[in-house]
């Protein structure tokens, strides 16, 4: 897997050289997000109960660098950040490869859980949607000091201008514990404008509850 990373580091390297040739003007994005609960890789992070997440991300050229928090419930601890970021590289006018990292870390903890995954992603679009590849990889999962890797493919599909259709099948496998496992989600989406927009979606994973998710993302 570290080989794989490197190989992908350096496609998006050589890829990177035309990009200071593009606007580096920085551009701010931000949402926050109401769901009836948090559903990360098929599992409640809030209890079943309902979540807030807030976020920002920052793009400058293809690079881009993000934070957010969200409420959670488990473990004792109720606060949750991230913080993001990568480089996009543009392999074709359809195929573009996303190399990046993710930081999971929790305020309060009773213990240091906090986790870095880096990340490859291929997305190439099809017609009015898209399909996309995704390995996630980190040495130290939440703690145990054991490799995980968390492969997921994904895909989009564009029904009309205000309805799509998503859904993901995926992977997660963590060295040595034998809780590996796996998950899918499949929704729908509702654009009412360009700042707010609904989503509804069922997730399921093995040994975990199912549990169906209704959201509203206000963007600005």
């Amino acid at each position: 897997m570290k080989k794989t990373i490197i190989a992908l580091s350096a496609i998006a390297s050589v890829c990177a050289i035309p990009a200071f040739a593009q606007d580096m003007t920085p551009k701010f994005s931000g949402s926050i997000t109401l769901a009836n609960d948090y559903i990360w890789r098929g599992a409640t992070q809030t209890d079943n109960k309902a979540a807030v997440f807030l976020a920002g991300q920052v793009n400058i050229g293809n690079f881009y660098v993000g934070a957010g928090t969200e409420n959670v419930d488990f473990g004792g601890i109720n606060q949750e950040y991230d913080i993001w970021g990568g480089y996009v590289a543009k392999l074709g006018e359809k195929t573009s490869l996303d190399i990046g990292f993710v930081r999971y870390g929790y305020v309060d903890a009773p213990s240091n859980i906090d986790t870095t995954e880096f990340k490859a992603a291929l997305t190439q679009t099809i017609g009015k949607g898209s399909l996309t590849g995704s390995v996630y990889t980190t040495s130290n999962f939440f703690g145990s000091k054991k490799s995980a890797t968390y492969y997921e493919v994904a895909g989009v599909a564009n029904l009309s201008e205000k309805v799509s259709l998503s859904g993901a099948l995926a992977r997660q496998n963590v060295e040595g514990s034998g809780g590996d496992y796996n998950t899918w989600n499949l929704g729908v989406g509702y654009t009412i404008n360009k700042n707010v927009g609904l989503d509804f979606r069922y997730h399921d994973a093995e040994d975990l509850d199912s549990a169906f998710v209704a959201s509203v993302k206000f963007s600005f």
